[in-house]
């Protein structure tokens, strides 16, 4: 077996890496919002892997009934989830941006990535 017998596989592991990031570009892009909420209640919820790996989502609901996500974005080049989220309070009310949609089979939320508090 020569060396070059894996050039091909690694091209092509390159090429579907290069896709799912333009497709999540992509869909960032697409469904990007704005709006203003009220706050009715902060939570976060641990998430774990069967290797003991977790990690934490910050959530919010609005009066609007509707949940919310506050997660670290790489493309936004936005690390502060932890300290948007603690900052927001019952009762408040903030302008929001941000993007994604909801899929509850996966528990995904609409994320977001800033706030203003009004």
């Amino acid at each position: 077996m020569s060396r070059n017998d894996n050039t091909g596989l690694g091209l092509a592991s390159l090429f579907v890496i290069g896709v799912l990031a333009i497709m999540s570009v992509g869909v960032n892009e697409a469904t990007e919002f704005e709006d203003t909420i009220t706050v009715e209640k902060t939570w976060s919820k641990m998430q774990c892997n069967g290797k003991g790996q977790c990690h934490e989502k910050y959530l919010v609901r609005a009066t609007s009934g509707e949940v919310f996500q506050i997660t670290d974005s790489l493309y936004r080049a936005q690390f502060r989830s932890s300290d948007i989220w603690s900052d927001m309070d019952p009762g408040e009310t903030f302008k929001i941006k941000g993007d994604g949609y909801r899929f509850g089979c996966t528990s995904s939320y609409r994320r977001i990535y800033s706030v203003e508090n009004i």
